[in-house]
């Protein structure tokens, strides 16, 4: 984070970025864990995934458990974002990605691991990022758990989780764009940014508007808290889907006050969350 505030001496067309403060956050799947941990503390939250040191250690930090069957792979294979963000805008620069395809030995292993593990879960939060993990081996071996799934997916064949039942898939709304298969999906939810989100069920659509925010605010890290809202509020009243996208918006426009990845989602946080919206509409 910092500002581009002057030009390069070698070159006029280039602007130097000053950066003034570096943050190491967990991002995708691990952020997902963290808010819904945040959100949950009186719950166990289990963490399965393919994992580098460096990430072992941010779970531990956040009070996640790191499931015995966790395949731990190298700095080099980790799947890594940075972004460059400009401290008075808000606004995302520019993003650099290390884009790695997990080896298919990690994916085979990380599947005989999970085969040897079972639980009384109470749901399964899913962050499919196609970098291999997710394979429909995996899939068979979910289907043994008779929970709700909330799944998080960049697959653009949705047909990928008709295997599964009592699953609700959300993704954003320039994922829906490229994504097929709809009628595979019993529950589809697409997030909007400013315009809320969409629920689709049954051939029907119905739109969930959220309410637009004055001040520069983050958008990185809302769709994981999106996720982890929506999974918590639907544990708690009774599969109320309706409700539990009406608490999800709110609860992603409170992590976007600050930048998504940092600030954890606390139940008291999205309550004054609630009580500005209602200042709003009043």
């Amino acid at each position: 984070m910092g500002r581009y505030n002057r030009v390069s001496p070698e070159d006029p067309n280039i602007w130097i970025f000053d950066v003034r403060l570096r943050m190491h956050m967990p991002g995708g799947l691990l952020n997902t864990a963290v808010q819904f941990r945040s959100m949950n503390k009186h719950l166990l939250t289990y963490v399965h995934a393919i994992l580098t040191p460096t990430q072992v250690k941010l779970m531990r930090n956040y009070h996640l458990l790191l499931e015995r069957q966790s395949k731990i792979v190298s700095q080099n294979d980790s799947v890594m974002k940075e972004r460059v963000v400009d401290e008075a805008t808000k606004t995302v620069m520019a993003r650099m990605d290390s884009r790695p395809l997990f080896k298919r030995y990690h994916s085979a292993i990380f599947r005989q691991k999970m085969h040897r593990t079972s639980r009384d879960y109470l749901a399964v939060l899913v962050s499919d990022y196609q970098k291999g993990t997710i394979t429909d081996e995996v899939i068979d071996y979910l289907t043994r758990f008779k929970v709700p799934f909330f799944v998080d997916t960049k697959n653009p064949d949705l047909s990928v989780w008709q295997k599964l039942s009592n699953c609700y898939v959300k993704i954003n709304q320039s994922e829906y764009e490229k994504a097929y298969n709809f009628d595979c999906v019993e529950h589809l939810i697409v997030t909007s940014g400013e315009n809320g989100a969409y629920y689709y069920h049954n051939g029907h659509c119905e739109h969930f508007p959220t309410w637009p925010m004055t001040e520069r605010h983050y958008t990185i890290g809302a769709g994981d808290s999106f996720l982890a809202a929506f999974a918590t509020r639907m544990l708690e009243c009774n599969n109320d889907v309706a409700d539990s996208i009406r608490y999800a918006n709110i609860a992603a426009r409170s992590v976007m006050r600050g930048v998504g990845h940092k600030v954890l989602m606390t139940r008291g946080l999205v309550d004054k969350e609630i009580e500005r919206v209602q200042q709003l509409v009043a």
